[in-house]
This record gives C-alpha cells, structure tokens and sequence, in this order.
C-alpha cells in the first residue's frame, strides 16, 4: 500500500504484477481479507480513477474532491496573495496546505467523491522521451557542422552536397522515412527538420463510425493511452478478483467510493437507436465504442454480482442507487449482441445479462433493495425482464440457473408489489412454466426447497387474482390436485398448495 500511495510508476506497477498473480493463485488468494487490509481498496480507487480521468477526458473528473477556495480563512488567502508576508503569524500559516481549511462535508464522501490523484503516474510519457531522444542526440550540438555549412557564405557549391549525404546517413538509420530535398543554393534548417521528422505522432482512437453504429476496423491508439489502458484493467481486474475473496464482499458493498466508481462504468459508452419522431424513422445516437471499456464493463458486472448480497442501496444517496440499478436493469433487458453474447476476450464465458440478473437476483435479499427496484422507472423494463424469463423458460433447453433467476426475481418482486403478478398472469406461459417447475422438483429434485416455495408462492399470488384463479381452475386443477398430496415436497409448499385449491374451489 505505501508503494501505491507514492504514486511512482515503477513502485505502482511492481505492486499490480504481484497483486495480479497472487488474486489468481488458490492458496494465496485466502490473503487478501479486506477486513485485515485497511485502505487498499482506498488506494486501489485512487489509481483506478487517475487512469479513467486520463481515459476518458472530462466523464470521470467528478469524482475527485472538488476545492473550494472561497472557503479558505481570510488569513491563509491573504498569505497566497503575498499581502501577509511580513507578519508575525506566517510562522503557523501552512500556505502550501490547500486542503487545511477547506470545508469538507459529509456529502462529498457519501457520493464516493476522494481526494485529487494528480501525483500518480499512469504511464511513461513516450512523447516527452522521444522529445528527449532529440535533443540528446539531434540537437544543435550534433548538427552544428551541418547548420555551419548551410548558412556559411563562403562555403562552395562543391561541399554542401557531402552534407547532404551525411544526413542521408542519418535517414538510412531508420528514425525517419523520407529526407528532404537538399537546396544547395540556400539555407536550410536541419535541426527543425529533424525535430519534425522525429516526432511521433499518435492519436486518439478515430471516431469514425460505422453505418450500424460500430466503430471502425483501423484504431490508431497511442503508446500512451495502450499503456494506460493496461493498467486501468489491471487494477479493474484486481478488484474483481478482490471480490471473489469470502468476507470481502460485505467490505466492498459498504464503499462508497467503489460503488460510485462502478455504478459510472456500468453502461458507459453504451446507447441505442431511438425512435424517431412519429415511429417513421430511427435517429441512430453514435457512442465511440471501445474495448476498453467493455472490458471494464464486464470486470464492473461480476463485481456487483459478487457483492449485491450485501449492499444495502437504501443506505446511500439517491446519486448512487439511480446508477447502480439503472445500470443493471437495463443489462437485464438490452437484447444487443454485447449484452447478449459472452465477452471472446474473457474466459468465463458469461454475458452482461446473465452478470446483471444475478446482481439483481441477489439484491431482492433485502426488501429495502426490491422497494428501490419497483420504483427505478420505467416500470415496463421491469415488466419485460420478466416476460423474458418465464418465456425462456418454456424452452426444454432452458439451463436450471436461468430457472432460478427467473423464480426468485418474480417472487421477491410480487412479494413487494402484488401488481406485479397480474403482470404475470397476462404473460400467457407464466402459470404453466411455475406448475411444471414444481412438479420437476416433485419428480426428481433438482433444485432447493426455497425454490419450491417460492414458486408455490407466486401461484398463490396469482391465484388471488380472477383471471389466473379461472386459468388454475380450468386447466392445471388436476395437476395441483396431484401435487397436492405428494409425499416428497416440504410441508410449506403443500400447505401452499393445498391453499390453491382452497381458492379454486370456493371461487368454483
């Protein structure tokens, strides 16, 4: 930790290897028990959000502490003005202190904000070392032969052409590609040329973009930002891999400086077409895509996904809840490819929908988190999310953790608004898929108990309503009836059952 608190590059960077290859080793990653590393994840932070700052210019600069200097004491503002120089009390006054009397209230914390990372390096400036690399062996002290021959007036027709090819010489070293034209008949400033020549240009990822909103294939990306970019996944990965840790997950679920941060990187650089006026045309909005920031964007999802059973969003400010569900209700419900398909460049081979489902499966643990989701609009998102589940599930194909993910979303959301469940019952295969879902566990287990009755559950909820109560009577009495008196499900879940059939038949 004091290595990355010094912010050097070479110390940051020893650091990032060795937390990288012990988070991945099985025996030694029992080690990193946050709750016996106190300010890690603090230091961690402050070189994540130094890289997303130089990243991603002007997205990310809010989350550093911004200073105020009008809440400075007169006495400190008057010392850096030079008006107080010569009084007795510049012996206390610390002027070079800038955050000794700035006012720093609760709220800055509570929005993840910390404090200014600009002593950390992120990169070796290739540019300033090229720029090095000239004036060390191109300068004027190395082209003073040169810059004596063109500007001497009494240097002869016959001589300057060797100058020319002692500059071919330093061409053919394969620093530059072309050698000017040398005009024996006038002057000529090598040492400008060089320094032009030398200079390596980079540029920023190109911003052309494709007619279907994709990036282009040609991204010229310089050395500085490949680098940084490097160490920005290097320290997302290593935080994920914190996340893994038993116990961690309750450290990193009460940080508000991580959950700010994530909640940021959930969908950044990800939009959609939206419909034009009148639904006739498509106004297509164009992000920069980056595969950075895909990365990191999966690297954000499995963290949440590690440590949603232990946030409690209610706990913090309305600037960070919105964000953070926000982010995972729209992965749950996005049907573009990236949210959809599995990552290639990762090995898990999990995608953005199923990373959010799972965060928000493990958020309706608390009920606090459930009252916030139903109340994150739109509510149809919610609606959708859970049409999509029950209609996978129709399918025979349908994995058992998708099963799962569906029974306990639903269930937790009925259970904290039953208007939900008419949502469900106008979902023509929500009752069907829920029967078949407890007579499986009947036949043949597969599944835990709080399963089973969780899905009983919600067909009691439906059955409180006429129109699923009419679709249980008339065409899944008989099978109900059946599970009724079976001898392998929880005594709940048949006190549940048994329940249904109660409704049934006095509605009948």
């Amino acid at each position: 930790m004091m290595s990355l608190k010094s912010g050097l590059l070479a110390e940051s960077t020893w650091v990032l290897d060795v937390l990288a290859v012990l988070l991945r080793d099985d025996v030694t990653v029992s080690w990193f028990g946050l709750q016996h590393l106190p300010g890690l994840v603090n230091v961690l932070l402050e070189h994540l959000r130094r890289c997303l700052i130089q990243l991603f210019p002007e997205d990310f600069d809010d989350l550093e502490v911004i200073l105020d200097t009008s809440a400075w004491s007169p006495k400190r503002q008057h010392c850096m003005d030079g008006e107080a120089h010569n009084s007795l009390d510049e012996s206390d006054d610390k002027h070079w202190d800038i955050y000794g009397d700035v006012d720093r209230c609760l709220l800055d914390w509570q929005l993840g904000r910390g404090d200014l990372t600009t002593h950390i390096q992120t990169h070796f400036n290739h540019s300033a070392s090229g720029q090095f690399a000239t004036d060390r062996f191109f300068g004027r002290q190395q082209l003073s032969t040169v810059d004596t021959w063109s500007t001497s007036d009494d240097m002869s027709q016959e001589t300057r052409p060797s100058a020319a090819e002692q500059h071919a010489g330093a061409c053919g070293d394969g620093l530059v590609d072309t050698c000017p034209d040398v005009d024996t008949g006038g002057d000529m400033d090598m040492d400008g040329w060089l320094r032009g020549q030398l200079k390596r240009v980079w540029s920023d990822v190109i911003d052309d973009v494709d007619e279907d909103g994709s990036a282009g294939v040609l991204n010229v990306v310089s050395d500085d930002r490949q680098d940084i970019s490097w160490r920005c996944l290097a320290l997302s990965n290593i935080i994920r891999g914190l996340s893994f840790v038993p116990g961690n997950d309750s450290e990193m679920a009460r940080h508000a400086d991580l959950v700010a941060t994530l909640s940021r990187l959930l969908v950044y650089g990800h939009q959609h077409c939206r419909p034009g006026l009148g639904g006739l045309k498509s106004t297509r909005v164009v992000c920069r895509r980056s595969d950075v920031a895909e990365l990191l964007r999966h690297d954000t999802l499995v963290t949440f996904a590690n440590i949603a059973g232990q946030l409690e969003l209610e706990s913090y400010p309305e600037e960070l809840c919105v964000p953070v569900l926000d982010g995972l209700l729209h992965w749950a419900s996005c049907r573009a490819p990236c949210a959809v398909d599995p990552l290639p460049q990762r090995r898990d081979r999990v995608s953005a929908r199923r990373l959010a489902l799972e965060a928000l499966c493990k958020l309706c643990v608390t009920d606090s988190n459930v009252d916030l989701l139903l109340a994150t609009p739109p509510f149809d998102r919610l609606l959708v999310i859970l049409g999509d589940l029950m209609g996978a599930m129709t399918n025979p194909d349908c994995d058992q953790v998708w099963r799962e993910f569906a029974i306990v979303l639903a269930s937790s959301l009925v259970a904290g608004d039953p208007g939900v469940a008419r949502a469900l019952v106008l979902h023509h295969s929500t009752v069907s898929v829920l029967v078949g879902f407890v007579e499986a566990a009947a036949a043949e287990g597969g599944t835990s108990v709080d399963m089973v009755r969780r899905a009983a559950s919600l067909l009691a909820a439906i059955c409180e309503l006429p129109e699923g109560r009419s679709e249980l009577e008339h065409n899944y009495q008989s099978r109900i009836l059946e599970l009724a008196v079976s001898e392998t499900l929880d005594c709940s879940v048949l006190s549940t059952i048994a329940h249904i059939l109660h409704v049934c038949s006095v509605a009948a």
